[in-house]
């Protein structure tokens, strides 16, 4: 799985866009293109992981409909 929630502090700061974290914050590994280089997992807010995985498009309907929360 590209993202799972963690039992991390709900105030910290998401890594993508330096705002804090009010929900249970999401570790996030970005797919990797390159195949000697490993990307490094970062914590994240529930609107970025959405945005990564779904595209900025449809992650506002699929967070509504809460597809990631259900599977993970």
């Amino acid at each position: 799985m590209i993202a799972k929630k963690t039992t991390a502090q709900m105030m910290s700061k998401c890594e993508m866009c330096d705002d804090f974290v009010k929900r249970t914050p999401y570790k996030y590994k970005p797919q990797q293109y390159i195949p000697d280089w490993e990307p490094a997992e970062v914590l994240v807010c529930r609107k970025c992981v959405y945005r990564e995985i779904y595209g900025s498009k449809n992650y506002r309907k699929q967070m509504k409909e809460g597809t990631l929360d259900d599977t993970i």
